[in-house]
């Protein structure tokens, strides 16, 4: 039987069908767009007006926000200056939420004088030299409701946010979990493992041509050791991971000289330290060890930041039992 060979741009599951408007044949010169660190070949774009290379307009979408997670990476983003920031989860109340937590962090983190913004009371400056930094605009921030087990919910959702981001998108983070047990005969599988599957190839297809347009476009899903040693009493869950990280081994092969992507296991229960440390309450298949989100999402921010030629394709946070 002939083997049939497809690239991730290539491949439509039923009964989805993807557009390729944003991705037309390069042309017979393709551009290159510098930056200080690097370059990246954009056959994909025309050249931005020389005005356009003197402010950074940075825009993020994560799908799968969350109180924990999903607001610290936000969070963090937000306070180094990403001016777009698009959310995505099933419920609109919590995306409400989880809007009002990173705002409120951001006006906690500019009341805050840094030490050396103390004046002596010996030498006041003078009206005229007196300068203070400027205060940073807070980021606009959108909600899209969708579930991840309905493909085409996320796929209109991710048509409307490139919309929204003028057809550019830096960082893009891949959060969803379903957390609940599933034996191997009772898994749920027409809904969470069909749905999830078509989301989790679909979804970096239709973001792979905003995510081209820009210099510094980043791709970060996150997994577990569930994908490499799944556990007898999480399936559906172990399944969707496995096939996550298929689908990124995928996209480092194909776009890993343009795109910086990566896989970050999250190996423990995801809780804050104040909420008290210990084994959580998934029981095996989990380690045992309390992941607090803001150490995580500060990792997410020193992986955004690596040089290209020092881009790392998987990070482990955390340990697991063996």
């Amino acid at each position: 039987m002939p083997t049939q060979h497809n690239s991730i741009l290539q491949f439509t599951p039923h009964p989805i069908i993807p557009y390729y408007s944003l991705l037309q044949p390069p042309p017979p010169k393709p551009l290159t767009t510098q930056t200080t660190q690097t370059s990246f070949h954009l056959p994909f774009t025309q050249p931005n007006p020389p005005s356009a290379t003197l402010i950074m307009i940075q825009k993020s979408l994560l799908i799968g926000s969350g109180p924990l997670i999903g607001v610290e990476v936000a969070e963090i983003f937000a306070q180094n200056k990403f001016s777009h920031i698009a959310l995505l989860s099933r419920s609109l109340s919590n995306l409400h939420r989880e809007r009002e937590t990173i705002l409120s962090s951001l006006q906690d983190s500019t009341a805050q004088l840094p030490p050396n913004a103390q004046h002596s009371t010996h030498a006041q400056p003078s009206p005229k030299t007196q300068s203070s930094p400027k205060p940073q605009p807070p980021p606009e921030i959108k909600l899209w409701t969708a579930d991840t087990t309905n493909p085409t919910s996320v796929v209109e959702a991710v048509r409307e946010v490139g919309s929204w981001l003028g057809g550019k998108l830096d960082f893009f983070v891949y959060n969803p979990a379903r957390v609940h047990r599933s034996s191997l005969l009772e898994w749920e599988g027409d809904e969470v493992i069909i749905g999830g599957l078509k989301t989790t190839t679909l979804t970096p297809h239709h973001l792979l041509p905003l995510l081209l347009s820009t210099t510094k476009p980043s791709i970060f899903i996150t997994t577990s050791h569930l994908s490499l040693l799944p556990p007898p009493n999480f399936v559906t869950l172990s399944i969707l991971k496995a096939a996550q990280r298929s689908l990124i081994l995928s996209l480092q092969h194909e776009f890993g000289s343009k795109i910086h992507i990566a896989l970050v296991y999250i190996n423990g229960i995801v809780g804050r330290k104040r909420d008290g440390e210990g084994e959580g309450g998934m029981g095996d298949g989990f380690g045992g060890r309390l992941l607090d989100p803001k150490d995580i999402a500060g990792m997410f921010w020193g992986l955004y930041t690596d040089e290209k030629d020092h881009w790392r394709g998987e990070v482990d946070f955390g340990k697991w039992k063996s």
